[in-house]
């Protein structure tokens, strides 16, 4: 004779089964996907152990979920705990149903498709560059390349724009913006990447700087009267230096080597790429929907697939080169170089535009510091 929880068990799946069948006769903006249903199905056999359950129709009409004191809403259009600390398996329950919901949400497709379709041309259009213009012709081959691009960042900005602006919908994670610990981690990717957009502009000097080194009274009135130098002049009074205005920006060259491994590229080969992935990163981390953060998180894709993509045509020879001794003392990814070795932080210090620097981490913490006042999803 089955035992009282088999019984539980069999009940709760049959129970699950039709719930699947129920689901299966709504519109498509109701459906759970599979794997949400074989993650209720899951979550019903771990209930009929002996822990609880409960059905209430609570989140809207036709929207079942659970409901007591120890369990948590696992159904991706509640997204939060009712009560308590749900079991470990009900967790994963609940993540599984909200990647369903996650994957067909309408704004989630817009972007994807848009990101997908962006870094699809550019890889197929750059790697046969040098015989498509051939075939075509230089300017024909750019306009194609517009045109693509074109098509996929309206894509990008549609999905972005229609549905994820909005704090609503479907969400990956339940912290607030508000919360220390995402603004911190947006603080600091965001710094990362705006300090190595920083240094792509001239450098930027305080205006004023003191002038020369001192000098005495006697040297003064024989430079004015271009005599030649007096030595007994040097025990006159010295006159302090003075500030003199400069330009603020200099837009003189820095010693570059003849590798090119100068500034940023001491940290990775592809400083642009990972910047704008830094600063999206740092966005991602306190979108509270999961439109915005497929938003934010794709030009990180973008900037280790590009960089692969990037690299290999180098060294082949296509667009540009990588010798081999330069890719030895340099990394795809950010850091990897000075951790191994291969490059010196205090060559990177030395090398970097300080006040550039200084003020893109002013304009990431004025970023963390609005955060502050967003709006939170409740």
């Amino acid at each position: 004779m089955a035992s009282h929880s088999q019984i539980i068990i069999i009940s709760h799946s049959i129970i699950s089964a039709s719930f699947i069948i129920k689901c299966s006769s709504r519109t498509p903006h109701h459906h759970l996907s599979v794997v949400g249903h074989l993650a209720t199905l899951a979550t019903h056999i771990h209930i009929g152990l002996g822990l609880f359950y409960c059905t209430c129709v609570a989140c809207s009409p036709g929207d079942w979920r659970l409901l007591n004191q120890n369990c948590v809403c696992f159904l991706p259009q509640a997204g939060k705990v009712v009560g308590g600390k749900p079991t470990k398996l009900l967790t994963m329950a609940a993540a599984a149903a909200n990647v369903g919901s996650i994957l067909q949400n309408t704004g989630v497709r817009w972007i994807t498709a848009g990101w997908v379709g962006f870094l699809a041309e550019n890889f197929i259009l750059s790697h046969n560059r040098d015989e498509l213009i051939d075939r075509l012709g230089e300017s024909t081959y750019h306009n194609v390349y517009g045109a693509f691009s074109l098509v996929a960042c309206s894509s990008i900005a549609y999905g972005y724009k229609k549905y994820g602006v909005a704090i609503s919908g479907p969400r990956l994670w339940s912290w607030s913006p508000r919360a220390r610990g995402p603004r911190a981690a947006a603080f600091v990717l965001q710094a990362l990447g705006l300090v190595g957009f920083s240094q792509l502009a001239p450098k930027l000097q305080v205006p004023v700087s003191l002038g020369n080194k001192s000098f005495s009274v006697g040297q003064a009135a024989q430079n004015e009267s271009l005599a030649p130098p007096n030595p007994s002049s040097s025990s006159a009074p010295v006159v302090p230096a003075r500030f003199q205005a400069r330009c603020p920006i200099d837009f003189s060259a820095g010693d570059e080597p003849s590798d090119g491994v100068y500034g940023l590229k001491r940290v990775t080969r592809h400083p642009n790429l990972w910047s704008l992935a830094f600063v999206c990163l740092g966005t991602a981390v306190t979108a509270q929907s999961a439109p915005a953060v497929v938003m934010w998180t794709f030009p990180t894709i973008m900037a280790v697939a590009g960089g692969l993509h990037t690299d290999y045509r180098y060294r082949n020879g296509s667009g540009g080169s990588l010798p081999i001794e330069v890719e030895a003392k340099t990394s795809l990814f950010p850091f990897v170089a000075m951790l191994t070795g291969a490059q010196s932080p205090s060559m990177l210090i030395s090398e970097m535009k300080g006040l550039n620097a200084a003020l893109a981490v002013c304009c990431a913490g004025f970023l963390a510091l609005r955060r502050g006042r967003l709006p939170v999803r409740i």
